[in-house]
């Protein structure tokens, strides 16, 4: 059986770490995001850590892509570096798989933040939130959409996600119906 990467994008604040524990229930994978990364290391911000957790999070992508076992990644996409990634998993034998979670706005985006922000979680600069919001749409759909096998695109409608397919892939129909509980609410 292929390996398999599951790429969780969109722009910062539209639910992607969600969507990821969430699937992780079902798919006990293991799970690579750089905000995470940041957080288990012992600073006083994210912001003090954010290179050296960009750095760890490219050596346990190269780790699970070079033990070709299967994995759970986030990124807003909002760069090109990322196709180097999934190129390097695709002749690894990976079956890829990308979903990707659009707010409407860049203000949807900051609003969230704010949310997560006033219960505990982490900020982003706005400045960051803009510059990354239209770049992580036209990366996705100009770069990065054409690199999966299958895949999802979820856009938020109030605080619902709703689900639009551009391709299937057998194991969609079960994470998705276990993914949707969590945001129909």
């Amino acid at each position: 059986m292929k390996p398999h990467l599951l790429v969780i994008a969109g722009p910062n604040g539209g639910g992607k770490t969600t969507l990821a524990l969430e699937y992780l229930k079902t798919y006990s994978y293991p799970y690579v995001s750089a905000d995470a990364i940041a957080e288990s290391m012992d600073a006083a911000s994210i912001d003090e850590v954010r290179f050296d957790a960009g750095r760890a999070f490219f050596e346990r992508v190269a780790t699970h892509i070079d033990g070709r076992a299967s994995f759970v990644v986030e990124s807003t996409l909002s760069g090109l570096t990322f196709r180097s990634i999934i190129e390097r998993a695709h002749q690894a034998g990976f079956q890829i798989t990308i979903v990707y979670v659009f707010l409407g706005s860049e203000m949807a985006c900051i609003a969230r933040i704010h949310e997560r922000v006033r219960k505990g979680g982490h900020a982003v600069a706005e400045d960051d939130i803009r510059r990354r919001f239209s770049r992580s749409i036209v990366n996705f759909w100009g770069s990065y959409r054409s690199m999966a096998a299958d895949g999802i695109y979820f856009t938020m409608v109030g605080r619902i996600f709703m689900r639009w397919h551009w391709a299937r892939g057998p194991w969609l129909k079960s994470a998705m119906r276990h993914c949707s509980r969590c945001f129909c609410n």
